[in-house]
């Protein structure tokens, strides 16, 4: 569900992600102490010197989701929430669920909502997006208090989808018989398969084929069979 926006919220929020793991970790005595969350353990703290951000990782305690605060002067506020969603196969199941989850919530009921805040609201940044190992829904403001309203409509959307409810919702983003009119001919619609029409060039169709007919040999020492490996733990 790419838009054209610029991606540099999203380039740098993953940036932040990957380069957390490389950071020196302080220690509470190095550093302020972090404040207490209910519900969530302190794992760790750093300091990003590289855009001059205090770098603090939770886990909640029940599901043990990580949360990765970021602290800085930065008046362009970002929220956003990630999943592990490995591409087992060719279906494209992971692609059609994050479209799917935002057509519409127990909270938020409305299918085009999603449009209608990506274009009509304060934000500089709103997306949806699906790679071979993760599905993240990224959104950025200068106004907080619109962040924590689109934090809430994400929130609600992936954890309480209308599309548990309606399974018409999962066709739609998927793939459908569609007759423009009584005697039109038959054709295939939907929303991730027009968009996938569109992206699947010779270079994306070779990448594919070779992940989907690599052997253990060949693959093990990659970086991208060990991040494969790693994401199904």
């Amino acid at each position: 569900m790419m838009r054209h926006k610029t991606r540099h919220p999203l380039l740098w929020l993953t940036a932040l992600v990957m380069l957390f793991g490389l950071l020196p970790g302080l220690s509470l005595a190095e550093q302020a102490e972090a404040p207490a969350y209910p519900g969530f353990v302190l794992m760790e703290q750093s300091q990003f010197t590289l855009v001059n951000a205090a770098a603090t990782l939770y886990e909640h305690e029940k599901t043990g989701a990580l949360v990765l605060l970021l602290e800085n002067e930065d008046t362009n506020r970002t929220f956003d929430i990630s999943f592990r969603t490995p591409a087992l196969n060719d279906t494209g199941v992971p692609h059609v669920f994050e479209h799917a989850t935002l057509g519409g919530s127990k909270k938020y009921p409305s299918k085009s909502l999603f449009f209608n805040l990506s274009h009509q609201t304060y934000n500089t940044y709103m997306n949806a997006m699906t790679t071979d190992i993760m599905t993240t829904y990224p959104i950025a403001s200068l106004s907080e208090d619109q962040l924590l309203r689109y934090a809430d409509y994400y929130l609600d959307s992936v954890f309480n989808p209308m599309l548990m409810e309606d399974a018409s919702i999962f066709s739609e983003e998927a793939w459908r018989y569609s007759l423009a009119s009584e005697d039109a001919p038959l054709e295939l619609a939907g929303t991730v398969y027009t968009e996938m029409k569109g992206a699947y060039t010779i270079n994306t169709a070779a990448r594919f084929n070779f992940l989907k007919h690599c052997s253990r040999a060949v693959c093990r020492a990659t970086p991208l069979a060990e991040t494969r490996s790693t994401s199904r733990r």
